[in-house]
């Protein structure tokens, strides 16, 4: 059994080998930096590492807390109302309302 998934090159140059278990040697070049400078650029613009992401954050955790106080310890599937809070903090960020 092979565990070797894929390999990329690029002008003879192994860029990248990936394993089943995830990437093993990948090389930085600057493509990468470029790449990775965007992300960064866009993630901000989006509002990652500002306080207005935080309080996002923080009012779905509240409204989370309250949905949870009013199930009255009954038992209940947690993953619904966690996608619910995820999902509320990306529409948050990406259309600025809850």
């Amino acid at each position: 059994m092979s565990y070797i998934k894929a390999t990329y090159t690029h002008n003879g140059h192994l860029k990248a080998l990936f394993l089943i278990s995830g990437i093993v040697f990948s090389a930085y070049g600057q493509s990468w930096r470029e790449l990775r400078r965007f992300t960064i650029k866009a993630l901000r613009d989006f509002g990652v590492g500002k306080t207005s992401l935080e309080e996002k954050v923080a009012t779905e955790v509240d409204a989370l807390t309250a949905y949870l106080k009013n199930t009255n310890g009954k038992p209940l599937a947690f993953n619904r109302p966690i996608q619910k809070l995820v999902g509320n903090v990306i529409f948050g960020i990406v259309f600025g309302k809850r």
